[in-house]
């Protein structure tokens, strides 16, 4: 594939460290002042239901963090950036309602910090509309091909699929002949992930010795790890929930397997997955990193009184940056057709402060904006999770506009 024309963009250093009410997510509101000059931002985010503790939280603590430490910087070409939170509630009925009212308050932009429930039963009138919406989940369908106002800033499955792959065969030397076990979870997105990566290992000559399937929530693994240990496999791979991954890697670590395991799924890279297992064999990939101690978003984060914890706070903080570089660029009287000029024209683009593993990739009509994928390791002797080799970059296909 001939790659775009591509020119690089930093985020010149204007988050500075202000504070936002904890309770700002709770009561659904920012405190707007209803001036008319300011900018308008509507989240729609999964603040109740099963999907709060994993997407919504933490990706509005983000989101929320980066946009308070701009207005204490001064706001976009001087005006403040007022917020509304809509929230989807981990469910399809909620989130249609919480799409309406957010497309109804006619915002400059949109930030879904949704999960997959939500962000599926939302994405029909997000595609409707025409204000820009810059979603930390996306399905594969809903960006490929892309739709004109709608970027995904999740990894795709084939992102997966191909990181799986590519970290497999650098920690193994190959895949003629490796034998496989493989987990996954019984739902739809996991379903797809199998059914698109196995085919590339069988390829590469992998031997598939065994798939395992759960449903749910873990409360024990201990039965499949000893299945996994007597098929003695040169690898393990799981494509689940960061909780389950959790019970399975002390599951496995009990049984006494001590091969590699190279986890599937942006959620298996948790920081807290990592510092419970303290596993240097398990590797995962992170498309976006938490906030190191002491550096500008942490001191952030603690001036805002707000929470870092969670896999969704990177992307979160990350999708806010996006959105106020291209609103500072657009100016005044910017139009949804403006912002998605300019948003095409970030070509690659790298945030300085920002907590995407590596450079974002933009362009004429890419709305699947994940490049760079770093693969997580837990190092033991400096006890916390470090990068594994070089950044994988996986570019996504683009296609016509929908």
């Amino acid at each position: 594939m001939n790659r775009l024309s591509r020119k690089s963009r930093r985020l010149v250093a204007i988050l500075t460290a202000g504070f936002i009410a904890p309770a700002l997510a709770a009561c659904g509101g920012s405190g707007n002042s209803g001036s008319d000059d300011a900018i308008s931002i509507a989240i729609v985010s999964d603040q109740t239901g099963s999907m709060a503790s994993i997407f919504g939280i933490s990706g509005t603590n983000g989101t929320m963090t980066a946009i308070h430490a701009a207005n204490e910087a001064g706001g976009i070409n001087g005006r403040k950036i007022e917020t509304q939170i809509y929230d989807a509630a981990s469910a399809a009925g909620p989130a249609q309602t919480a799409a309406r009212s957010a497309i109804a308050s006619e915002p400059d932009l949109i930030l879904n910090m949704s999960g997959t429930i939500s962000t599926n039963a939302a994405f029909p009138l997000f595609e409707q509309s025409t204000v820009p919406v810059l979603s930390i989940a996306n399905a594969a369908d809903q960006v490929l091909p892309p739709r004109k106002f709608f970027w995904g800033f999740n990894s795709t499955a084939d992102q997966a699929s191909k990181y799986l792959v590519e970290q497999t065969t650098r920690l193994l030397g190959g895949l003629e002949g490796k034998r496989v076990v493989w987990e996954a979870l019984q739902t739809p997105v996991a379903d797809a992930m199998l059914k698109a990566t196995q085919p590339l290992f069988e390829e590469a000559g992998a031997i598939t010795v065994d798939t395992i399937r759960v449903e749910g929530s873990l409360s024990s693994f201990a039965s499949q790890a000893a299945q996994i240990v007597a098929a003695d496999p040169d690898v393990f791979i799981p494509i689940d929930s960061a909780g389950n991954m959790t019970i399975m890697g002390q599951a496995l670590a009990t049984a006494g397997y001590d091969g590699p395991i190279v986890g599937g799924g942006d959620s298996l890279s948790d920081e807290a997955v990592f510092a419970t297992l303290r596993n240097p064999n398990f590797h995962a990939a992170r498309a976006y990193q938490p906030p190191a101690e002491g550096s500008e978003v942490a001191k952030q984060v603690q001036a805002a009184g707000t929470d870092s914890a969670g896999g969704y706070f990177g992307s979160g903080y990350t999708v806010a940056q996006i959105a106020i570089t291209a609103l500072t660029e657009c100016g005044s009287d910017c139009s949804g057709d403006d912002l998605v000029a300019i948003l095409d024209g970030f070509g690659e683009f790298e945030v300085e402060n920002g907590l995407a593993s590596g450079p974002l990739l933009f362009g004429d009509n890419r709305r699947a904006v994940v490049y760079s994928i770093a693969s997580m390791v837990w190092d033991a002797s400096a006890g916390e999770t470090v990068q594994s080799g070089e950044l994988i970059q996986i570019e996504n296909e683009v296609g016509e506009i929908q």
